[in-house]
């Protein structure tokens, strides 16, 4: 009894002795340092959802996040920071939501006690399944009962666990926002890890003649803008040091010229059917855009309406090509104005890549007085 009285003594003893010790860390003002700035990337969790935030699906989330990381490391040459999991009470209770740098870039929904099953709306209809729309693409889908996984199989969809579908939106959020996941000091991480396997190139960097790391910082910045993945950044420094640039836009073009190629063979393209734009219109633009400093609204206006035309006919792969010195402006302009359109120089193209242009942008006509 003694014994045991003194074990129950020693137990709260020790519990007084953490509280007080939480008490005084509690007063200290580092401590607050830890809930300056934001999260990276985050994903909010809604009441409904709150089992995601306890095993075992917790540690299946956390398996799918270090997935997707592996996954956008090799296809993008960007490295996932680290996800912040938290509960959010105040948003719709069944719904998740991301965010890139504290901005809301993407929600959807779950069902933890079903699959989804994502195929045509057809067949969603035949079998009898209430169709909804899958949170990353938009796709016709149904949630179902796990039983019925092989019979939705079998009549060709696809089907997906809940823990997969935040994993895919995850993925496809940071694709999307790459940019803004690249900071400064995860881009110095990177070169401290190439230092081991290419120290000269590391060392050219920071030698006197080298390329600042600002500049570097935002020239990458600029090519996960535009979707032109640094998955092989040995050749993407080395394209930059070759330049002899220094400007962060010079050093974007001189990457692109080797990373463009190698993507667009990649993606196995034999046929591109571009907007082009006609050589004395090209010369109009890159006369008061390149040269005056600001290009002329009526000009860029009819250009901006007609792409929109040209995306709205479905071509496979909607592109623009044009001169090497506008575009990068034109690329800029177009990202600002929400056209979902890659923007190629001439010389960034393949040799053995066809052109069939689907649209030649011409000087539009002046407006009737």
């Amino acid at each position: 009894e003694f014994a045991r009285r003194r074990e129950r003594r020693e137990a709260a003893d020790r519990l007084e002795a953490r509280t007080e010790a939480k008490r005084r860390a509690m007063r200290r003002p580092e401590l607050a340092l830890g809930l300056v700035g934001v999260d990276a990337i985050a994903i909010e969790i809604g009441a409904h959802l709150a089992p995601l935030l306890a095993a075992p699906l917790s540690d299946a989330l956390l398996d799918r996040v270090g997935e997707v990381r592996r996954a956008l490391a090799a296809e993008i040459g960007v490295v996932l920071p680290g996800v912040r999991l938290r509960d959010d009470l105040e948003r719709d209770p069944d719904t998740y939501g991301i965010r890139v740098r504290d901005q809301a870039v993407a929600t959807g929904r779950l069902d933890l006690s079903r699959v989804l099953a994502v195929a045509d709306a057809g067949v969603l209809e035949r079998l009898g399944f209430e169709a909804t729309r899958e949170p990353v693409y938009d796709l016709p889908a149904a949630w179902i009962p796990p039983e019925l996984r092989e019979r939705a199989q079998d009549a060709g969809a696809l089907v997906f666990d809940p823990v997969s579908v935040l994993g895919s939106h995850l993925a496809e959020a940071a694709r999307t926002h790459a940019a803004a996941l690249l900071g400064r000091q995860e881009l110095q991480t990177l070169l401290e890890h190439l230092r081991t396997s290419v120290p000269a190139v590391v060392k050219e960097l920071g030698g006197p003649d080298g390329v600042p790391l600002a500049a570097l910082h935002r020239a990458f910045v600029a090519l996960l803008r535009e979707r032109v993945w640094p998955r092989d950044p040995v050749a993407t420094l080395e394209a930059m040091l070759e330049s002899g640039a220094r400007e962060p836009r010079e050093l974007t073009e001189a990457a692109r010229r080797t990373l463009v190629p190698l993507a667009l063979r990649r993606r196995g393209l034999a046929v591109l059917e571009p907007a082009i734009l006609d050589p004395a219109f090209e010369r109009q633009l890159a006369r008061t855009w390149v040269e005056d400093g600001a290009p002329d609204p009526a000009a860029i206006r009819s250009l901006r309406e007609r792409l929109d035309g040209y995306l709205a006919a479905g071509h496979a792969d909607p592109a623009l090509v044009c001169g090497g010195a506008l575009r990068p402006l034109l690329a800029e302009f177009l990202g600002r104005s929400g056209l979902p359109l890659d923007v190629f120089g001439y010389a960034e193209l393949p040799a053995d890549l066809q052109l069939q242009p689907a649209l030649v942008l011409k000087e539009a006509p002046p407006l009737p007085v």
